[in-house]
């Protein structure tokens, strides 16, 4: 089993692999590993059919994800086999709750913690895309509020013309964040910042909210399967009600025919993004669990 470093001209190789799926975690995405590459140090490997993922830490314990294509529950074997004649510490890191199984039904003594601010936040697509009913009330009104003060606006697909002057205005939100960004958060400029610097934004369907000529906003994701999946969303929230309509907009670009779900994954533990995500009433909280063999 050869593992090399995860680049996103690697994208098309490795996209044929997340096809029928049954989970709809955000980690088992290229757009995910390939935005979180160089924080993660993720690296692939492809034998015997499957996809083998995994990640070092800067304390040298290896991350693996769950395997991918082919035979599952024979790759999960082999990893495991793999992993354990490298000598060092291993895990597997976000094992959706709906692939346990394969552990179990393999005789695989394990252990398993599941930690809730890294759930991810699934929701009925055509109830977000539409905020009907009263529950919406709120986000209704914020969009019409931004409507009424902000009367010329526009979106936009992101593109190799405007990718630079998105870039600009990302560098221009941290730096009015500034040292005041958690651990997680500087971890997440670093991935944005290599998705936009990418030519291909990582293979990541992008959009971009003006206000007359100035750039306020800008979202971008993918779509597997039947979910759309929000991987950054940043907004200026000097213009009020800016997320609400970010998102909306988002939303009626992408979710199209067979798009049933949407995942704007998790909080992280920011408890005011956890009050964010709620507020738009998640269809279903998915679990994901760390595991390390015994």
């Amino acid at each position: 089993m050869q593992f090399q470093k995860l680049t996103s001209a690697a994208r098309d190789e490795i996209l044929p692999f997340f096809t029928g799926l049954f989970s709809r975690t955000c980690d088992l995405t290229p757009g995910t590993l390939l935005m979180w590459r160089g924080v993660n140090s993720t690296e692939y490997a492809l034998s015997d059919g499957s996809l083998f993922l995994r990640m070092t830490s800067s304390s040298g314990v290896q991350y693996y994800y769950l395997p991918l294509g082919g035979d599952l529950s024979a790759a999960l074997s082999r990893v495991i086999a793999y992993a354990k004649g490298q000598g060092v510490p291993f895990r597997f890191v976000a094992v959706p709750r709906e692939y346990l199984f394969l552990f179990e039904e393999g005789g695989i003594e394990y252990e398993s913690v599941q930690d809730r601010d890294y759930f991810d936040y699934l929701y009925d697509a055509e109830a977000l895309r539409t905020l009907a009913g009263k529950k919406y009330a709120k986000k209704r009104n914020l969009i019409s509020q931004f409507d009424r003060e902000y009367p010329v606006h526009r979106f936009a697909d992101l593109t190799q013309e405007n990718r630079e002057a998105v870039l600009s205005f990302f560098h221009e939100l941290m730096a009015n964040i500034g040292e005041s960004a958690s651990h997680v958060e500087q971890l997440e400029r670093e991935g944005c910042e290599r998705v936009l610097s990418d030519p291909t934004l990582c293979g990541m369907q992008g959009a971009v909210l003006y206000v007359e000529e100035k750039i306020v906003g800008f979202s971008l994701g993918e779509v597997l399967g039947d979910t759309l999946f929000t991987h950054i969303e940043k907004a200026d929230r000097a213009y009020k009600g800016v997320y609400q309509k970010l998102t909306n907009l988002f939303l009626f670009r992408f979710v199209r025919e067979g798009v049933v779900f949407v995942n704007r994954e998790d909080d992280a533990g920011d408890l005011g993004l956890r009050r964010a995500k709620m507020d738009y009433h998640p269809a279903a909280l998915l679990e994901k669990y760390n595991i390390t063999v015994k």
